[in-house]
């Protein structure tokens, strides 16, 4: 998967992300946050970057409040990275593509296991 995939409900939550063999990031997002139109391209790039090796999921936190409130996500842009079904990184705003870039690059290489890199600022 080359560009990120909309998930739609928990069961497509679940099989998109918790069944995946790869390590998966998602974007929990919402129409009304600037940051988060600015985050957008950075993921389609970083997804078609990475392709094969680190998934992008998408969740609409007004569509999926469920999702949300499963992760304790209360801020938009929040992205939450996935490895073995289990949150390994977590990123809050965004604070510029530098971060982005580093939280892809570690997942890619299997650096992402740690229990969180809560980030906050943007």
């Amino acid at each position: 998967m080359t560009q990120p995939v909309s998930i739609t409900s928990f069961s497509h939550f679940r099989h998109h992300v918790l069944d995946s063999s790869e390590p998966v990031v998602v974007d929990f997002t919402a129409s009304w946050c600037a940051p988060c139109r600015l985050l957008t391209p950075v993921l389609h790039d970083l997804a078609a970057r990475h392709a094969g090796r680190v998934h992008v999921a998408v969740v609409d936190a007004e569509l999926l409040p469920d999702v949300c409130q499963a992760y304790r996500v209360i801020s938009m842009p929040t992205l939450l990275a996935f490895r073995g079904g289990q949150p390994v990184a977590q990123l809050i705003g965004f604070g510029g593509r530098a971060r982005v870039d580093r939280l892809f690059e570690e997942l890619a290489a299997g650096a992402g296991d740690r229990a969180s890199a809560s980030s906050s600022g943007g």
